[in-house]
């Protein structure tokens, strides 16, 4: 069956200010390596400079696009979210390949919807409780306010405040309830899409971030935290290093393969690639698994990276994203 993914050109969506990310330069670098004998073309484009060219939507309008590559930021502003949405959703539903499609990117841009994910999987998760905040000023949440549900939720110790949209840690306050109220006044930031979470904190002997693709699970990395608030800086994502808090890669226990494989991905299908993150906690419970995030956009380790020597040393985890990708639009094409 013929469609517009016969031509040429696969493009790789991004937003204008991350054009020259990592996470877009190593892949793009690798798929140009993987394309030179085959005759298409990669092309990187922002959001924003698609869209504003202009759309055709009484009709094809996505002609000479063989896929896209979606790298857009999942913690976009809402308005770049909307569009981006409807983008893929109209691309998809022209017969364009598109790897991390529209219900995926959904799920992964509101940690509300992931939570509610992982409660599906049947895996554990941090105790959350999600609420929308309107804007009024009669209806600001002052500390105190925060503490009075974290307790009707059954919270206890420390909760965590947490954007429903984010990413690397940005907008994450942690609340000792026996403190909350004694400053009034008080006030907790509002957040773009107006949805706080509040979540029970658990301390995390280590955090884990597993890697998957096309359907199974790619790489792993692992991370001490190194002091105080340090768990939500960036958890397991960028470069690795032998430095106790700082990733280093490590296996995937069968466990963790088979709640990744067999649990989370059959839940979101249109999720080709990207990471879950989980914590273990400290204290007597063993290595028992608390699951708090999904991720389409994160940053692999380097084959250089490997210094724990948790795979082969001529293994090139961006090298086999490309190769997937590229075999997902071969795959696609011969439809």
């Amino acid at each position: 069956m013929s469609s517009e993914s016969d031509a040429g050109e696969i493009v790789v969506l991004t937003l204008r200010e991350h054009a020259d990310g990592v996470w877009i330069t190593r892949l793009v670098d690798r798929l140009v390596d993987c394309l030179a004998r085959d005759g298409r073309t990669i092309r990187v484009r922002s959001l924003e400079d698609w869209l504003g060219r202009g759309r055709l939507v009484s009709g094809a309008g996505f002609g000479g696009v063989a896929g896209i590559v979606n790298r857009v930021s999942d913690a976009a502003d809402p308005a770049l979210f909307k569009a981006c949405a409807s983008l893929l959703s109209s691309a998809a539903s022209s017969g364009v390949p598109v790897v991390n499609g529209p219900a995926s990117y959904a799920v992964c841009a509101s940690k509300w919807t992931q939570h509610v994910l992982f409660a599906r999987a049947g895996l554990a998760s941090p105790t959350t409780v999600a609420f929308y905040r309107d804007g009024d000023p009669r209806h600001r949440s002052s500390a105190d306010d925060v503490a009075g549900r974290a307790r009707d939720a059954g919270m206890a110790g420390d909760v965590l405040v947490k954007p429903n949209s984010g990413g690397f840690g940005k907008g994450i306050r942690r609340i000792r309830l026996d403190d909350a109220g004694s400053s009034p006044g008080d006030f907790l930031p509002a957040f773009d899409d107006r949805v706080m979470l509040l979540q029970q904190y658990e301390s995390p002997r280590a955090l884990y971030r597993v890697w998957f693709l096309n359907g199974r699970v790619q790489c792993a990395t692992e991370r001490t935290p190194g002091g105080p608030g340090d768990e939500f800086a960036g958890a397991c994502a960028g470069s690795c290093s032998v430095a106790a808090d700082l990733p280093r890669t490590c296996r995937v226990p069968d466990e963790v393969r088979a709640e990744v494989e067999g649990k989370i991905l059959p839940l979101i299908p249109d999720a080709f690639c990207g990471s879950v993150e989980f914590l273990v906690r400290g204290g007597d419970d063993g290595d028992a698994r608390l699951y708090f995030d999904l991720n389409l956009l994160s940053t692999l380790p380097l084959r250089s990276d490997n210094t724990s020597g948790s795979w082969d040393d001529s293994y090139d985890p961006w090298e086999e994203l490309a190769k997937e990708i590229i075999g997902f639009f071969s795959a696609s094409r011969a439809r």
